[in-house]
């Protein structure tokens, strides 16, 4: 569900470039991560990596990654 997240804001990254965010997340959810600190998540991979999401959220089926509607 990363990426999802990471979709609707309307940065947009391939599958495999999703695990820094989540990484991150989850060591925040651990508490490695403090509250206040900042933390800079690299996505090495660009959404058109991965044609077949732009595909599904243009035809409003955001349902399958749990992404809204396409930013923009």
């Amino acid at each position: 569900m990363r990426k999802a997240v990471i979709d609707a804001s309307g940065v947009g990254c391939e599958p495999a470039s999703a695990a820094s965010v989540a990484g991150v997340r989850q060591l925040r959810d651990r508490g490695i991560i403090g509250e206040h600190e900042r933390v800079v998540a690299v996505l090495t991979g660009h959404v058109l990596k991965d044609p077949g999401i732009i595909q599904r959220l243009s035809s409003g089926d955001g349902a399958a990654t749990g992404a809204g509607e396409p930013a923009g």
